[in-house]
């Protein structure tokens, strides 16, 4: 795969030859080409001819294959089970790629012929190619994932428009009933959730105005609302969704996995569960309109939803306290060890509360002769503590994307396929990357500049100058068709901040004079450019028909009061609404720069108040720009 990346290519269109293109010339300067034999080299005739590939071959394993052609070899031998690929040698690695290219031509003519839905059952086709997922190259899994959804793709019709109301505080403090996660289930629940593709080409399963802010949703709002949710469940406060807790090593601040999240087990009522189904339709909304919903699950919910078995290592690797309890337990040496330690028939789940594993477990010791049954009982408890609310997931996400397009995915690929990549890849985002008016493209001054700035900054900061471009804190997924615009904003400098506009994935870069200032001014406009609106009146108000929204922990700032109230604060922030292209697009609301300094008396009538309304008789997007520049998001 990495070769094939690097040749801008996919693995099937990749030649043996290229496994080693930088093997050391040999004389005469010609390739030394290592000793292939006679089995491998009918391997490779077969790859440029398929169609000559006997019947007898077609009807045997992948593995009996490989083991003649290994058979056959002097010099090729069959890899140990659990060798690594950098402790093969060259020949039998392109003996392996020859094989595995026969395989997967064979596995693309037949593939739609194979009922995959009937994976589970080992008597199935579906089932054989399911087991030997991880052999089948990437783009077969992609062109299989493409015709499935477009084959359930709605031929017409419309997506639920939605008035979601952010309220005045931050996705961390809201409490349950004022999250967008609640509003939107609320109003969209009974909806397919399968996407249609606008004007634009921006995919959406529901189409998003934010109350009391501005705004047309043309992609970037919809993007947005899953932000918002995202950020909504993996929230650990009491009064929040609490449908996703963090893991026991995030809680305890020990060992690896401390980023992830995983299903509340106690959460199991009847509308608990009908909330897990619809957070699993917003998975595949997120796979099918390619606008990933940031959860950090671990392998005991992925693995589920593509019919993978989950094992002790997938509660150890996010439970350190668990595995080393086991350990200990697996480790007793002597009855008088075991029963020194006072075991009763109790396990502490996930959620940190113990749980009896039979009737009055906790008043009951584990004998000595029992402590097999006790292990089993702990494994099995932990791995089925969740299994309720993971199945509910499933549900609500084979609701919108068909069965038959995840049997043949890994775990980890359906990961990437509904979250997108955790970490940003500057190279891959460069490469995706398109220049609009930069003298020289990627070569000019500015571009070049940015580039050395973003690498300059934390993963933290990379995600925010994503989402503040494009609405997502992830990298859009390979082959999505996305890309990054870069635009060049003439006539505007080092006073000014960039502007943005998330439904076209677009960031406007002013000619600033070095990489220090055009730090200063993006790392400003990413993290303190939060609201949306435009130079038309914001649709609603920020607080609901009862009244101000409620506060939980700390009083409200009076800025965002006044904000909301239709005015501009006079107190420790200037906040300013620039608009773009006549205000047809919306804008990221902001704390300004500070001014800069006031002009002479005699120029003051000419100037326009920095308090101004941009929409009062003034359609110069510069009329922002006079107090520090602005932060525009479409």
């Amino acid at each position: 795969v990495q070769r094939a990346m690097m040749k801008s290519s996919t693995v099937s269109k990749l030649k043996v030859e290229d496994l080693f293109p930088d093997k050391v010339a040999g004389e005469g300067g010609q390739p030394e080409t290592p000793s292939v034999p006679s089995s491998v080299a009918m391997a490779k005739a077969l790859e440029r001819e398929p169609s000559r590939i006997p019947p007898t071959v077609r009807s045997q394993s992948l593995k009996s294959v490989a083991m003649r052609a290994a058979t056959q070899a002097d010099t090729v031998t069959l890899p140990a089970v659990g060798m690594s690929l950098s402790q093969m040698s060259a020949p039998a690695l392109e003996a392996r790629f020859a094989l595995l290219k026969v395989f997967n031509e064979l596995v693309s003519k037949v593939i739609a012929l194979v009922d995959l839905q009937l994976f589970e059952h080992k008597q199935e086709v579906g089932h054989l190619l399911a087991s030997r997922k991880s052999l089948i190259f990437p783009e077969i899994k992609a062109e299989l994932l493409s015709k499935t959804l477009k084959g359930s793709q709605q031929p017409s019709g419309s997506v639920p428009v939605v008035n979601l109301n952010r309220g005045t505080h931050t996705a961390e403090r809201r409490r349950r009933d004022r999250t967008v996660f609640m509003q939107l289930q609320g109003l969209a629940a009974g909806a397919s959730l399968v996407p249609l593709t606008d004007r634009s080409g921006n995919a959406m399963s529901w189409q998003v105005t934010f109350v009391g802010e501005g705004g047309t949703d043309h992609g970037g709002l919809f993007r947005d609302s899953i932000t918002e949710i995202s950020q909504e469940l993996q929230c650990s406060n009491s009064y929040g969704l609490q449908l996703l807790l963090p893991c026991p090593n995030q809680r305890h601040a020990t060992g690896r996995n401390q980023d992830k999240w995983v299903p509340n087990p106690s959460m199991k009522s009847a509308a608990d569960l009908k909330a897990f189904r619809f957070l699993g339709k917003l998975m595949g909304a997120s796979l099918r309109s390619n606008a990933p919903i940031e959860l950090d699950f671990p392998a005991l919910v992925w693995k589920p939803m593509v019919g993978e078995v989950c094992t002790v290592a997938d509660v150890t690797v996010i439970d350190d306290s668990f595995r080393s309890d086991l350990e200990h337990a697996q480790g007793a040496a002597s009855e008088e060890e075991w029963l020194a330690k006072g075991r009763t028939w109790k396990v502490r789940s996930v959620s940190g509360k113990t749980l009896d594993l039979v009737p009055g477990g906790s008043k009951r010791v584990v004998a000595w002769e029992e402590r097999s049954v006790f292990i089993r009982e702990q494994v099995r408890a932990r791995l089925e503590e969740c299994s309720a609310q993971v199945g509910a997931l499933r549900e609500g996400l084979l609701s919108v994307i068909p069965l038959r397009a995840l049997p043949l995915f890994t775990w980890r690929e359906l990961e990437v396929k509904v979250c997108g990549m955790p970490t940003i890849d500057v190279d891959k985002l460069e490469k995706i990357t398109q220049y609009e008016d930069f003298p020289g493209g990627k070569n000019h001054a500015v571009v070049v500049m940015f580039w050395k700035v973003v690498r300059g900054m934390s993963e933290e900061d990379r995600g925010s100058l994503l989402a503040f471009t494009w609405g997502k804190r992830r990298m859009p997924l390979e082959n999505s068709g996305a890309h990054l615009k870069l635009q060049f904003a003439r006539g505007m400098g080092d006073g000014h901040l960039p502007i943005s506009h998330t439904c076209f994935f677009q960031l406007d870069l002013p000619h600033y004079t070095s990489a220090e200032i055009m730090r200063e001014k993006l790392l400003y406009a990413i993290h303190c450019c939060s609201a949306i609106d435009n130079d038309n009146r914001a649709a609603g108000s920020l607080f609901d028909s009862e009244g101000e929204e409620e506060e939980v922990e700390e009083p409200e700032e009076p800025e965002q009061e006044d904000l909301a109230q239709g005015g501009l604060s006079d107190a420790a922030h200037n906040w300013l609404a620039v608009p773009l292209d006549g205000g047809h697009t919306r804008t990221r609301i902001y704390s300004s720069l500070p001014a800069e300094p006031a002009p002479a008396q005699d120029d003051a009538a000419d100037a326009a108040p920095a308090s101004a309304s941009p929409g009062d008789g003034d359609d110069d997007a510069s009329g922002g720009d006079r107090a520090g520049g602005g932060c525009v998001i479409s």
